[in-house]
């Protein structure tokens, strides 16, 4: 399905969190697995492994001592200058404040799942409801990535079997690369 993407890449995210790694390049194209589409099902004869996730592309990473405080977790600006860096920007990082890395880089995963799930809104729209409120312009009102898992687990584990079971239509990953806009249309 087409949801697993969202929850698994948000895991990855919660653990490079629960980690104090804030990735700060968090779209599309930094997010592998090792099968085509990145499902696995079992039983299938296509492959006795599961797929393997990865999120890669860590030189904009930071990671903050575990003694650090966390008011002074915070970087400012974009990691490179403006006229370089041409990904998306959370509202945030258009300020000269410091700003939270960890809140920038939920906005830039509910950002890029939106597209990647928006057209099963009427079949699961809670998925979208939470991506959403991982993508508000406001920082303050993001959830973690830890939280965001814990929505789309109780999610989850809300859906019948029949639609757990049914395929979703398949939609292209959706890359986002200079000049890409993340608006919604």
């Amino acid at each position: 399905m087409q949801i697993a993407k969202p929850i698994i890449f948000t895991q990855g995210v919660a653990f490079l969190h629960d980690h104090l790694v804030a990735h700060r390049d968090l779209f599309p194209s930094n997010f592998l697995s090792s099968r085509r589409n990145g499902l696995w099902i079992p039983g299938k004869s296509q492959d006795f492994l599961r797929p393997r996730y990865y999120i890669i592309d860590f030189e904009w990473a930071v990671r903050f001592s575990p003694d650090s405080d966390p008011a002074t977790r915070t970087v400012t600006g974009p990691p490179l200058s403006w006229d370089i860096y041409r990904r998306p920007p959370p509202p945030e990082m258009l300020s000269e404040l410091p700003y939270c890395p960890f809140k920038a880089d939920v906005w830039q995963v509910g950002k890029s799942f939106i597209r990647i799930v928006e057209h099963i809104e009427n079949q699961i729209p809670e998925i979208l409801e939470i991506l959403r409120k991982m993508s508000t312009d406001r920082a303050e009102d993001r959830s973690s990535a830890r939280e965001a898992v814990s929505q789309l687990n109780e999610v989850i584990a809300r859906l019948p079997p029949q639609i757990l079971q049914s395929p979703i239509e398949q939609v292209d990953d959706y890359s986002m690369d200079e000049g890409d806009s993340l608006e919604e249309e």
